[in-house]
């Protein structure tokens, strides 16, 4: 079985998580009793897949690909950082699940996942449409798969 490139792990990755944000968004298309705790378990399967993703990306990928793509990975990272911040308020949401939330904290939820939603689907579309491609046509086969094991080892180190 052939080892996938770099960028072809990314996109596994990015379908992945877009499994888990469909969940989230129909979710909160429908609130009911039950929703936030459903949406605290849909949000924490999200960041269990965002993380080593995130990681692979910003310690392996961009740093590789910065010289002959600045401009555009900066663009990439202000996306990561603005992720970032949803998911810090959609924590504090999520966290305050047990206790009860009210009305007010229950709409911001709503809000928030839907935000989180398009925050990481417009990312995960830049990131395909534009530093994906050109990493498949300016990478080699040889630094695709070296990529692609620094991933994975990347991914094992934080598993141990």
């Amino acid at each position: 079985m052939a080892s996938l490139a770099a960028s072809d792990l990314l996109r596994t990755d990015h379908r992945q998580i877009e499994i888990a944000l469909d969940r989230l968004l129909a979710t909160v298309k429908h609130p009911c009793e039950g929703m936030v705790l459903q949406v605290r378990k849909i949000f924490a399967e999200i960041q269990r897949l965002m993380e080593p993703h995130v990681r692979k990306e910003e310690n392996v990928f961009y740093p590789y690909l910065q010289t002959a793509f600045s401009e555009l990975l900066a663009e990439m990272d202000k996306q990561h950082e603005y992720i970032a911040e949803v998911t810090a308020g959609m924590d504090e949401l999520t966290g305050m699940a047990g206790k009860g939330l009210t009305e007010r904290q229950f709409l911001e939820l709503i809000r928030l996942s839907m935000e989180l939603f398009d925050a990481i689907q417009h990312h995960i579309v830049d990131e395909e449409d534009q530093l994906l491609r050109l990493a498949d046509l300016h990478l080699s086969v040889v630094e695709q798969d070296c990529l692609a094991t620094k991933m994975r080892a990347s991914k094992s180190v934080q598993d141990r």
